[in-house]
């Protein structure tokens, strides 16, 4: 897929939000090539904070962080307190140029396609219809789409009932990044121009 690509261009947004119970939730934004992969990743992550004193002493003092409750990948806290705001950007979390994190692969293997009884990970995979379908970036992807459990048991059988899914998968891919362009551009960024 002929992506529109930003190489090099490091695109960043922090905002910082008091909430009601005086603790601060600080939301990073970030759409640029940070793993030098040769391509722009999306990502939302924040930190939140028991105090506003708190918050302020580690920007005086980035070792103390006493006041730090949690940090990184923290969407519940984030839909928690400003769904209205980053809501719609929470399913692009490590979506690139070229789409989501191993998109087809990841989705059949949280389906259920590529594990089984002669696989390595065997008895330790379920299918979960949530993981297929955050890898997917598609909230409502139908429960039927889980791999009937007497499918998983050969390989050949997973394959075969892996196919339609495939396609269905490839096929809505081209709309999918049509969108997240499309939230990628409503976002007010500082940029910051980059050396190859």
């Amino acid at each position: 897929m002929n992506a529109p690509t930003i190489l090099y261009d490091k695109r960043t947004r922090t905002d910082v939000h008091d909430l009601p119970n005086g603790k601060v939730l600080v939301v990073k934004l970030r759409y640029d090539d940070d793993c030098k992969n040769k391509h722009n990743t999306f990502s939302i992550t924040g930190e939140l904070w028991s105090s506003r004193r708190g918050y302020e002493a580690n920007l005086r003092d980035r070792n103390n962080e006493r006041a730090l409750e949690r940090f990184g990948c923290i969407h519940d806290n984030i839909m928690q307190y400003r769904r209205k705001r980053y809501g719609h950007l929470i399913r692009w979390h490590l979506v690139s140029d070229d789409g989501p994190m191993h998109y087809v692969e990841n989705t059949l293997y949280h389906l259920g396609y590529r594990s089984g009884p002669d696989t390595w990970y065997a008895a330790d995979h379920k299918p979960n219809i949530e993981y297929a379908r955050s890898s997917a970036c598609w909230p409502d992807m139908p429960e039927s789409y889980v791999c009937d459990p007497d499918k998983r048991m050969l390989k050949s059988t997973r394959e075969a009932a892996a196919a339609p899914i495939k396609a269905i998968l490839e096929a809505r891919l081209p709309a999918l990044m049509e969108e997240f362009h499309r939230d990628m551009a409503t976002i007010e960024w500082t940029t910051v121009k980059e050396r190859a």
